[in-house]
């Protein structure tokens, strides 16, 4: 299931565009052809739309990126930003789905990321540091056009990454 919606920063005009995804169970083969078996139900993942688009993000929120630099929420005000949520110690689906980002990114020919558009990826583990942030965008090799405007970052208060996803109804 992947899934955008639209939501607004304190009462500015400025909207921000989540981009999130979430692979379930039952969805794919799981390594050697086998088929994945959960008692997890995915509909417990599925975000309520009509609850959450338009909510506001508040612009408080304090975080520190891959370089050890702290900048806040309301730094992204004035343009659309795509918000991916990733773990940056996973071995799995988070770096996928960045690498994706990255490629679609490439494609977009009437858009530029940084003029037009902001992206911040956003860890939701509090175990993740600067340190981790950083190997994860190391990894991910960029192309410095993207690095320069691209964000990768953790947030200060580990205590407002439930609050953040709570408030825009991403459970996990």
């Amino acid at each position: 299931m992947k899934a955008g919606f639209i939501f607004r920063f304190g009462g500015k005009a400025a909207a921000a565009l989540v981009v999130l995804t979430w692979l379930a169970g039952g969805e794919g083969l799981a390594e050697y052809n086998r088929t994945p078996e959960s008692d997890i139900d995915p509909n417990v993942f599925r975000i309520d739309e009509k609850k959450f688009l338009g909510t506001r993000i508040d612009p408080e929120y304090l975080m520190t990126d891959a370089y050890g630099v702290e900048f806040k929420m309301r730094d992204f005000l004035g343009k659309p930003l795509i918000i991916v949520l990733s773990y940056y110690r996973c071995d799995g689906v988070c770096s996928a789905i960045n690498m994706e980002l990255k490629g679609l990114i490439k494609k977009v020919e009437s858009r530029l990321i940084g003029k037009d558009f902001n992206v911040l990826t956003l860890s939701f583990d509090k175990y993740d540091t600067v340190e981790t942030t950083g190997r994860f965008v190391d990894a991910l090799a960029l192309p410095d056009y993207m690095t320069e405007v691209w964000r990768f970052a953790v947030m200060k208060n580990h205590e407002d990454i439930k609050k953040f996803t709570d408030g825009i109804g991403y459970k996990y």
